[in-house]
């Protein structure tokens, strides 16, 4: 073919050839170029996003280390409050008015009363009106 041709067909061969590659490597390079632009454009938009959600993170923890150390204090100032009204409430005081005398004195013997105190309640004070803060 080369022969039939002659020198001519060379010439137009090696050109075609020679611009063709030319072509399809400033075709390659631009498509490369535009895959490089777009890729590019989709990093900083994840960036975006991640350094957006880092930042509400961060918000949320800091928000955290403000809130945390006041909710415990109320928390613990909430239980030493509920530990005294249960220990309030919940004490069992002695029935007087349907206790037995000798009961009654063996009480009044162990309790935190002074003597004096003792003997200075009358017979109907001790059965029904003792005061509790002071026996306790």
């Amino acid at each position: 073919m080369i022969t039939a041709g002659g020198g001519g067909a060379v010439v137009a061969y090696s050109l075609f050839k020679h611009l063709g590659k030319s072509w399809l490597d400033k075709h390659f390079k631009e498509k490369l170029e535009e895959l490089k632009h777009t890729h590019q454009q989709e990093i900083e938009i994840l960036k975006h996003e991640i350094n957006s959600l880092y930042s509400r993170v961060s918000k949320i923890h800091q928000k955290e280390f403000e809130v945390l150390p006041a909710a415990w204090f109320k928390l613990n100032e909430l239980h030493g409050t509920v530990l005294i009204a249960l220990d309030r409430t919940l004490k069992s005081y002695p029935d007087f008015e349907h206790m037995p005398e000798g009961r009654f004195e063996e009480f009044l013997s162990t309790s935190r009363l002074t003597e004096n105190q003792k003997h200075e309640l009358p017979e109907h004070v001790k059965h029904f009106e003792t005061p509790r803060s002071r026996i306790y």
